[in-house]
């Protein structure tokens, strides 16, 4: 069900991505909480969290998108993708720290995707279930922390701290998720996240109830990048 290339270079891989493209949409097409590379690792009526995650020489099953998602990328590389039913394209793939929703996408689109580098590429996204139904204005703008997008569907902070820097006690009218980009000790402050991921560093993810007041502070002696992601 998977599809490996084995000891290939970048080069060969991506010479290899037409052969690839001429399949198709004969391959299985599966739920993308059923595609064994988009892992779940938290989820409730509001919200499904994926911990994504294709190794070089891979490629995704066909997996289809129903509903809107918002993440960012933690590990970025070269990418193939092919929409079901058409040829397939070598992409550069996103730089770390990009933000990825599907907000503009037409609902639903299947499409798989394959790793051509000698690297990994991982992102970490939060899938809209439901609306929240509370109304609530944006957060203001403060030092390391500044509303990058909106959407009908949620609203995306971008957050930067240097070592030893903190937010303010903020509170989120609405539910929310909470993202780490990059390696580095993040303290939390405040109400207590509903739930969290085990493992600490790049990755690591926070989703929080409607309500709740926190502070996050870079405990690192480098900068660590967050976004956070409030749910309409």
């Amino acid at each position: 069900m998977i599809r490996r290339i084995v000891g290939a270079s970048t080069l060969s891989l991506v010479a290899c991505a037409p052969t690839l493209a001429r399949g198709t949409g004969r391959s299985a097409v599966v739920p993308i909480e059923g595609e064994s590379h988009h892992h779940v690792v938290f989820e409730s009526p509001l919200v499904r969290v994926f911990d994504v995650r294709v190794a070089p020489g891979d490629t995704t099953l066909f997996h289809v998108h129903a509903d809107p998602h918002a993440g960012v990328v933690i590990s970025g590389s070269a990418r193939w993708g092919q929409p079901l039913g058409q040829a397939g394209t070598v992409g550069a793939g996103d730089a770390v720290g990009t933000l990825l929703d599907n907000a503009t996408s037409a609902l639903p689109y299947t499409h798989r995707v394959a790793n051509v580098n000698s690297v990994p590429f991982r992102y970490v996204m939060g899938q809209f279930l439901r609306y929240s139904g509370i109304v609530s204005a944006p957060l203001p703008d403060e030092t390391g922390v500044k509303l990058e997008r909106e959407t009908s569907r949620g609203r995306v902070y971008r957050i930067r701290l240097l070592p030893g820097q903190a937010t303010s006690m903020r509170r989120h009218a609405q539910p929310g998720l909470l993202i780490q980009i990059g390696n580095g000790n993040v303290v939390w402050s405040g109400d207590g996240s509903a739930a969290r991921s085990s493992q600490s560093g790049a990755g690591a993810w926070w989703w929080r109830e409607a309500g709740n007041a926190h502070s996050i502070r870079n405990a690192s002696d480098a900068p660590v990048d967050l976004i956070e992601i409030d749910w309409k």
